[in-house]
């Protein structure tokens, strides 16, 4: 009887599972996010060399990626507006966090992009 926890009304506690220990191994669905973020790395790699004129082939990828970037951003800014709408004690200091780590980080990225994009059509290696 020693191994059985009861509460005052003689119910019987779930036993808790896992611990409160902090986890040290990543878990499958990590992994299989990098398998797939190498995938298409590969396929752009690929992609590059095949193309008879490399540096739009470049463009037209960099092209690709401001407009996923774009999307995480504006999902962002919904997230954060969400969040703030809730009113919730912490609510308001995640949406905080969410626009200015991950909403500036995303948005300098997405300039950065602009402005190598804007540079190679002035210089005509862009279709």
């Amino acid at each position: 009887m020693a191994g059985r926890k009861f509460t005052r009304s003689g119910a019987r506690k779930s036993p808790l599972k896992g611990g409160n220990r902090i986890r040290t191994h990543p878990s499958r669905g990590r992994t299989k996010r990098t398998e797939e973020s190498t995938k298409a790395a590969d396929v752009a790699a690929d992609t590059i060399r095949r193309a008879r004129h490399p540096l739009s082939a470049c463009a037209s990828l960099l092209r690709d990626i401001r407009q996923e970037l774009d999307l995480v951003n504006s999902h962002v800014v919904i997230a954060a507006a969400a969040l703030k709408a809730q009113n919730a004690e912490h609510d308001s200091e995640i949406a905080d966090v969410l626009r200015r780590s991950v909403g500036d980080a995303l948005f300098r990225r997405i300039e950065l992009l602009d402005r190598l994009l804007d540079d190679d059509v002035r210089k005509g290696d862009a279709p």
